[in-house]
């Protein structure tokens, strides 16, 4: 794995983040676009900057990286169920307009995916569960 500081990985957290934003912004077209990559954008501001701190930690934390997973499942979530709400047609809208902002979104959302899964797995190899029947 890589070295990285925390310092450094959160603000490569943040870097992604406000990257996530202006692509959303661009998307949502004035309303007329898909609008769901702005709302899950901003809130994912403030988890990116955590996730990649996390994942680059010398000593993650088992709960941080919990409570990551299930908010990267939320926000997952939300993207889904926003897009399949607001209606397939303004994704649609938006692919023929510019497929290009809609793959670069895309794939920069699910680049960070895998990273509280995999510091997860990572951190239950490392710390084994606790033997509860030893007094």
């Amino acid at each position: 794995m890589t070295t990285m500081s925390r310092n450094e990985a959160a603000f490569s957290g943040i870097a992604s983040g406000f990257t996530l934003l202006i692509l959303s912004y661009f998307l949502a077209g004035a309303g007329h676009g898909w609008l769901s990559p702005l709302l899950v954008s901003i809130l994912s501001l403030p988890v990116l900057p955590f996730v990649l701190a996390n994942y680059f930690s010398p000593n993650p934390s088992r709960r941080v990286a919990i409570t990551l997973m299930v908010l990267t499942v939320i926000l997952d979530c939300i993207l889904l169920f926003t897009t399949w709400g607001y209606g397939i047609e303004l994704f649609k809208a938006s692919y023929q307009f510019s497929p290009w902002l809609i793959y670069a979104f895309i794939s920069l959302w699910l680049l960070w995916q895998p990273l509280p899964v995999i510091n997860f797995l990572r951190l239950r190899r490392a710390y084994p569960p606790l033997n509860r029947t030893q007094p």
